[in-house]
Formats: structure tokens, C-alpha cells, sequence
């Protein structure tokens, strides 16, 4: 180290050391920057950046290399060879582009050590060759350990170099990797120079040479050229990313059929007219939606249907009064933000936004009609942020689709509030059988004569840790919109079979089927690893379903029904009566029992013609051969009623409410009328 630095303080020009530590600076300063561009793209991308990247290493090291021999003061007249002075600068090319496409790859991860070891011997090699170019008048000596130094510097610091370049020692290092590089190609000339010594003769004139100073300005503005190329190549690609990043963004925030902003766009110029109300100012959000599209799209197609919406927008366009800000937030589907008007004006101006939209449109000679619907939401009366401001309008917009006679609806906190729980419960549904939010009630079903219970009906009940207990007349027809019934009907069908393992063993025990549980083909299958999991037998398991499950495809249902009925379980139609065709689906089907629903006994009390009818249902399942159980039963004189007309089996608030699982087995035995 003393050597080196009695070197560099003593035999060399102080001026030309640091233009070419300069030279050395701004090369890896580029070059770092290249090689970090090349790992990113495509297979010909790397091939370019990484031969870029070379040849401003290789030309940077060259040129710091020769400036920094032309400041070494010999002490006699030095030439240069000319065949390895180039052969120098290729080996320096050759090193750097071969190491840097080993550092750059991602098979394993020691190859950035290990091409960066190449770039470091490649440098070496490009030193020595250019040491055997320098041709002084004297005699020259080395010092092999010295010369091991250099070489062994050089690979050890370019190896660190692409190891902090690919953040091998850690991300926060990586910005850092041009200093090891800077210093494989310091150390490597200036312990390299150490190693050599010069005896001139005494014969051999002595002086400056003149023409050094000249020279090494040239290598070092030839140098920076090829450095300042690869840096322009760099700058222009980062700008032209730059660019591309805004235009996608752009793009992103913009619908392509009609050019306006989608709904993230929207969203942003929302919040953004928020963020600038003035205390006391208010917004408004309108959502426009072109009802009952979908039907227009299957009838027309697509390409037509694209055509009325970038129509309507250009309708809306057109309309758009200064400062309003329009955008398409779905397929169907537009937003306008704006100021807030008095309810009466706010109300005039929407109603000619709906007869602009719903006027007739001509395309190509045919005229065809939109069905605009608005919902409106205002900041900061219904909502205190954008987010909840889109809610709400959106709400406001489901009432508008509901009825036909308005087609314009405000958000109105207490009139929303049901869908704003229909949306929550929805929400809530995919993950409510996951956290255990279920429950299973039983009913008792009971003989009229002696009162004793033959069954309980299996009713689902959610625990909601908001709303509290839900029916299952709310949330059925939410499971069954999303696809959540067929899991929910697993886990009630295993749960009403694993309870009826404990009951006594004349008991049966009812579980309702929904229309999408009986679509599914394996139906047969869930039922019997139903019973196998929880070994009830299959005579004590009845199926119920309602006869409107059997209408959209009666020949699949009743092959599903047969399987399952193969099964030993039994099949029971409920809500028998109340559908379209009930004589024909219980000539059809093979059902166990029927369940005459609540409706027949409501009226028969007072109303002799509700009575008659009752006593013609009893009458037909008895001609049927099929036994029946009357719900709903509520009072003793319905019960008595039914006593007298020869109904046998009842289900109601009368003989047992729904209990939980823990309270089937303590409620007493049910009484006779």
C-alpha cells in the first residue's frame, strides 16, 4: 500500500490522475445504469443494453487506463504499440460483455459473482496487454506480487459489484454498486503501476514529454463520447418509459369505446372535486344507467349495442354544462359529477337529462330506444366521502330500476336502508358459514290424536353479529343469487342428520331442499355421505322441496328424486297447493307425504269456503294414498277443525315453536286438542 501511494504521490502528473478518475467516475456511473436497464425485457432487450453497457465500460476502463499511463512521469521517451493498444481495448470489450451477460443472468445465484470475477480479469487483461503496448527506453522491472495484487483486486471488487448490483447483500446496497466498480478499475491501474519499476539509462535523454498532455485530452474526449452515448441511449429509453407509464395510466383511467373517464378515473376526478369544496359547498353524483341493456345486446349484439353507448355518451357530452365532469363507470353504465343544485332545479335538469337520453337514436336508418334511470346522491348531506357518495347513488339507482313509474330517484337514507342490508348481508354471506354464524332450529311435527311428536323440520337461522338473528326468507334468496346454498345446504344437511342421531328413533327429521341444490347432478351423492358421516338411517331423513323446484326441468328432478328416494329417504312436497300445477306433479313424482301450506288454515275458522277447500285437500290425499301434515297450525280451534275433518298430522306454533338443537329433546311431549 505504501508502494501505491508513493506512486501516486511521486511519478505522476496530478492533472491527468484526475482527468482520468474522472473518466473512470461518469463511466460506471453509466455503465451501472445500463447493466440495472438490461435486466429488464425481453431476451433482445438484454442482448442490446448489455452490449451497450460494454462498450461504454470497455471504453471508460480504456480510456482511464491510457490517461492515467500518460500521467505516469518515466522519465524517458515512452511509444505506444499499436496492435496491442487495440488488442488492449477489444480484450477490455470482449471481458466486459462476456461478464456482463453471466452477471446478468437469473439460473443461479453465484453467476453475478462470477461474471462479475470475468469483468474484473477481463480488465486485468486489457491492463497488462496495454502495459506491454507501453514501449519506454529503459529498463523494466515487476513485482509478481504486486502484479497478483492488482489482478486479484480487481476480480474480488467486480465480483462485489454485480452482487450489490442484483441486491444479493441487500436492496439498500444496489444504488451503491458503481463505488466497488470505480474501485476495481483504480485499484487495478494504480497497484498495476506500483508493480512496475523503470531504469533509464544515462545516455538516454531526460525531460517532459510535451505531447502526453494533448494526447491523453484526446483519449479522454473519445472516452466520454462513448460514455456520454451509452448515457444519452439510457436517457432517452428512461424518458420513453416514462412517457409510455403516462400513457398507460392515461389509459387506464379512460374508457376506450367512448373516451371518457372509466370508473377509476371518475372515482379520481370525484375525490379530487371533493378535496376542493369550500365549507358550506356541496356536490352532486349522478348515476345514469341504460336499463334493460342486456336484452338489447342479445337481440341486437354487441357491435350495435357498442354504437347506442358511445352515442349516449356523445348525448351526454353534449349536454355536459361547464365545470361537470362526465365519465362511464360500467358497461351499461354513466357518472357525472357536478355542483349541486336546489332540489326542484337539480330534479328539472335530470328530467331533460332522461328525455335527451330516451329520445329515439338513428343509426343507419333505424331508430332504437334507451330506457335511461338515474339515481343521485349529494355531498355532503348523504355521504362525507366519495366512496360512501357512490354507495349511496348507486342505491338510489336500484330503487329507479325497481320501479318503472320513477325513473329518477334520490338516495333516501330510510328507503335505501333495506337494499344498503340486502347489499351488507350479501357481503357478509361468503364467509358467515366459515366463522360458524349458523344455527339450526327444530320444529315439531305431531299426531293430532295423542299429541306425540313423529319429526322435527329442520330451519336455518343465521346469527348475524350485526343484524342479529336473520331469517332465512332474507338470506335464502341471497345464498341462493350468489351460489352460497349449495354450501350452506351441506352443512344444514349434515347438521339436521347429526342431531337426529340423538333423538329417538321413531323420529324423523325434515330438511329443505332449494331450486340450485336440486340442480346440482350429485345431489344423490351429498345426501348419502351425508348420512354415512353421521350414521342416521336413511328412513329417518325426509327431503322437502317445493313444486315450483320442479318446473324448469321435470325430467332431470324427478331422475334426481328417484336416486335419492333409491336411497331409502323419504321425499316430502310442501307448500302444497300454492303452486301451478300441483294434481299433475303428484302424478309425477313419487313423494312420501304432502304439506299443505299455512294458507289453507288461516281462514277456516270463519270462512266456510276456506273449510271447503281444506276438506277437498284432505280428501284428495286420501284417495292418493298419500299422507298429509297441515302447517301453520296456531289456535285449538284449527286444531279442532282439522281433528274433525280427518287430518291426522300438524305442524305449528300451537304443538312446538323452533327450539335449538339443545332444547329438542327437554320440551315436553306435544298435547292433543
Amino acid at each position: 500500500m505504501l508502494t501505491v501511494l508513493t506512486c501516486l504521490r511521486a511519478e505522476n502528473d496530478p492533472r491527468l490522475l484526475v482527468l482520468a478518475v474522472l473518466i473512470c467516475g461518469v463511466g460506471v456511473f453509466a455503465t451501472m445504469r445500463l447493466f440495472e436497464r438490461s435486466l429488464h425485457g425481453d431476451r433482445t432487450a438484454r442482448l442490446a443494453w448489455t452490449f451497450v453497457a460494454s462498450v461504454v465500460v470497455a471504453g471508460a476502463v480504456w480510456s482511464t487506463h491510457f490517461v492515467a499511463m500518460l500521467a505516469y512521469l518515466a522519465g524517458a521517451p515512452v511509444h505506444y504499440e499499436p496492435v496491442l493498444t487495440m488488442a488492449s481495448l477489444i480484450t477490455a470489450f470482449v471481458g466486459a460483455h462476456v461478464g456482463l451477460l453471466v452477471a446478468g443472468s437469473r439460473r443461479h445465484a453465484a453467476l453475478p459473482a462470477l461474471g462479475g470475477i470475468i469483468v474484473g480479469l477481463g480488465f486485468a487483461a486489457m491492463h497488462y496487454i496495454g502495459m506491454i503496448a507501453w514501449q519506454v527506453e529503459g529498463r523494466v522491472l515487476w513485482h509478481p506480487a504486486l502484479v497478483v495484487a492488482s489482478i486479484g483486486l480487481a476480480a474480488a471488487l467486480a465480483a462485489t459489484t454485480f452482487s450489490v448490483a442484483r441486491g444479493d447483500l441487500g436492496a439498500r446496497l444496489a444504488r451503491w454498486s458503481p463505488v466497488p466498480l470505480a474501485g476495481t478499475i483504480l485499484s487495478l491501474h494504480f497497484t498495476g503501476m506500483a508493480a512496475l519499476q523503470v531504469t533509464v539509462a544515462a545516455s538516454v535523454p531526460r525531460g517532459a514529454d510535451h505531447d502526453a498532455l494533448a494526447l491523453a485530452l484526446a483519449i479522454a474526449l473519445v472516452g466520454l463520447m462513448v460514455v456520454a452515448t451509452g448515457s444519452f441511449a439510457w436517457l432517452i429509453d428512461q424518458r420513453a418509459r416514462i412517457v409510455a407509464a403516462a400513457q398507460l395510466r392515461a389509459a387506464h383511467l379512460r374508457d376506450e369505446l367512448t373516451g371518457l373517464p372509466n370508473r377509476a378515473g371518475l372515482m379520481q376526478e370525484l375525490e379530487r372535486s371533493l378535496a376542493g369544496c369550500a365549507p358550506g359547498e356541496k356536490r352532486a353524483l349522478v348515476v345514469v344507467k341504460l336499463d334493460r341493456f342486456v336484452q338489447f345486446v342479445e337481440r341486437h349484439g354487441a357491435t350495435l349495442a357498442d354504437r347506442v353507448i358511445a352515442e349516449s355518451a356523445a348525448r351526454l357530452e353534449a349536454a355536459r354544462k361547464p365545470h361537470v365532469v362526465l365519465g362511464r363507470t360500467g358497461r351499461f353504465t354513466f357518472g357525472i359529477v357536478g355542483s349541486h343544485y336546489p332540489p326542484a332545479e337539480l330534479r328539472l335538469l335530470l328530467e331533460q337529462l332522461i328525455s335527451t337520453l330516451g329520445s329515439p337514436l338513428m343509426i343507419e336508418a333505424t331508430q332504437y330506444l334507451v330506457q335511461p334511470r338515474v339515481g343521485v346522491a349529494c355531498y355532503p348531506d348523504d355521504a362525507d366521502n366519495a366512496v360512501d357518495l357512490v354507495a349511496c347513488a348507486e342505491l338510489a339507482l336500484e330503487r329507479a330500476l325497481a320501479d318503472p313509474l320513477r325513473p329518477l330517484c334520490l338516495y333516501d337514507e330510510w328507503q335505501d336502508a333495506a337494499t344498503r342490508r340486502r347489499h351488507a348481508l350479501a357481503g357478509d354471506l361468503a364467509t358467515a358459514l366459515e366463522r360458524g354464524e349458523f344455527e339450526m332450529h327444530y320444529q315439531p311435527q305431531v299426531l293430532i290424536e295423542s299429541g306425540a311428536v313423529i319429526g322435527q323440520e329442520a330451519l336455518i337461522r343465521w346469527r348475524h353479529p350485526e343484524f342479529g338473528m336473520v331469517s332465512p326468507a332474507e338470506f335464502i334468496p341471497l345464498a341462493e343469487h350468489t351460489g352460497m346454498i349449495v354450501a350452506i345446504g351441506d352443512w344444514a344437511l349434515r347438521t339436521a342428520c347429526a342431531a337426529a342421531r340423538q333423538w329417538p328413533d321413531d323420529w324423523r327429521v325434515a330438511v329443505n331442499v332449494s331450486p340450485l341444490q336440486l340442480r346440482q347432478p350429485d345431489l344423490p351423492e351429498r345426501v348419502h355421505a351425508a348420512l354415512i358421516a353421521t350414521g342416521l338411517p336413511p328412513r329417518r331423513l325426509e327431503i322437502e322441496l317445493t313444486e315450483s323446484l320442479l318446473l324448469d326441468d321435470r325430467t332431470r328432478a324427478l331422475h334426481v328424486l328417484r336416486r335419492i328416494r333409491a336411497l331409502g329417504v323419504r321425499l316430502a312436497l310442501d307448500d302444497f297447493g300454492v303452486g301451478y300445477s300441483s294434481l299433475d306433479v303428484l302424478r309425477q313424482f313419487p313423494f312420501d307425504k304432502v304439506k299443505l301450506d299455512k294458507s289453507f288454515v288461516d281462514d277456516i275458522e270463519g270462512n266456510p269456503q276456506a273449510r271447503a277447500i281444506l276438506h277437498a285437500m284432505l280428501a284428495l290425499g286420501r284417495t292418493l294414498d298419500i299422507p298429509v301434515l297441515v302447517e301453520g297450525v296456531e289456535t285449538d280451534r284449527q286444531l279442532a277443525i282439522l281433528r274433525a275433518e280427518g287430518c291426522r298430522k300438524v305442524q305449528g306454533y300451537l304443538t312446538g315453536r323452533p327450539v335449538p338443537e339443545g332444547e329438542v329433546l327437554a320440551e315436553p311431549l306435544c298435547r292433543s286438542a
